[in-house]
């Protein structure tokens, strides 16, 4: 846990929640808390907190052209060191069949989540319309997203995205993350083999993912789909020490294929689940 001197500011002489509240009701005209929950769980020695935050996200998404300023209110320093868990939830509505959650206003400026150890975003599941993703500064793109997430959380140890990271999120030294959810939004931009080839998650035990599954996005569906040759890659992977568990979500591997992923996993201790896309993931965290 990161410790800093408290900052002259409004978080001093209120509670975290209070505040955080204050400035929503300030940037909305017509800010409803049953449109906009926030729940926070504050510790009143250390000042750390944790925020669930579920919002009607059509009335968030039309405010504020899709900025969600409770990102922006996070990212301010007096909150940034301070949060520990962020959780997002949202009602399913969106834009041409998609609810983008855009985390630019969460990035982008200097602040650093020193203490943040848990991001979690909505999933996909089989009763929502609006395909969840998630973007930043894009309507569809993850654009390296989460690889600038990862560079303002040192600490972070679970991360939960239903879009899949790019090239960014590999570049680095190395990263603690110890558990990853993924599911690949609009594209799984070649993830398990960048994975695979990976030496910078040595603490990653944990992998859930879920491949590219938008059968009507795409003409060339199958060759939008991961090859059982990465899959494969992954199984035997050296740069990934820690990794136990491998949890595959509604492959379109032929049952041999699963088999001989299975063997190989089972070879270098690994356990591998295959399973099919639930409802209501919200329930599952």
């Amino acid at each position: 846990m990161v410790q800093r001197p408290l900052s002259y500011s409004k978080t001093n002489t209120m509670s975290i929640a209070n505040s955080v509240k204050t400035q929503m009701k300030d940037i909305f005209e017509e800010y409803d808390p049953h449109c906009q929950v926030i729940k926070i769980k504050e510790e009143k020695i250390s000042k750390l907190f944790s925020i669930h935050y579920h919002t009607d996200w059509a009335f968030d998404y039309a405010e504020t052209c899709g900025s969600f300023p409770i990102f922006h209110i996070l990212s301010q320093p007096e909150y940034a060191y301070r949060v520990t868990m962020i959780t997002v939830t949202g009602e399913d509505e969106g834009v041409n069949g998609t609810q983008d959650w855009n985390i630019k206003s969460l990035l982008d400026n200097d602040a650093i989540f020193d203490n943040l150890e848990t991001v979690i975003f909505p999933l996909n599941d089989t009763e929502n319309h609006h395909r969840r993703l998630l973007t930043y500064d894009d309507s569809y793109d993850e654009n390296n997203g989460l690889g600038l997430l990862l560079n303002k959380c040192p600490n972070l140890k679970k991360l939960v995205s239903p879009s899949a990271p790019g090239p960014l999120f590999f570049d680095r030294k190395e990263h603690g993350l110890t558990e990853l959810v993924l599911q690949s939004g609009y594209d799984n931009q070649n993830f398990i083999a960048s994975l695979s080839r990976s030496d910078c998650f040595t603490s990653l035990s944990t992998l859930s993912f879920r491949d590219f599954a938008e059968v009507q996005q795409k003409e060339n569906f199958d060759e939008s789909l991961t090859k059982f040759d990465d899959y494969l890659a992954l199984m035997n992977a050296t740069g990934l020490p820690a990794l136990k568990e491998i949890t595959l979500i509604d492959t379109k591997l032929k049952d041999n294929e699963k088999e001989l992923l299975t063997e190989a996993a089972k070879k270098n201790g690994r356990k591998l689940i295959f399973t099919k896309l639930g409802n209501k993931y919200d329930d599952f965290f």
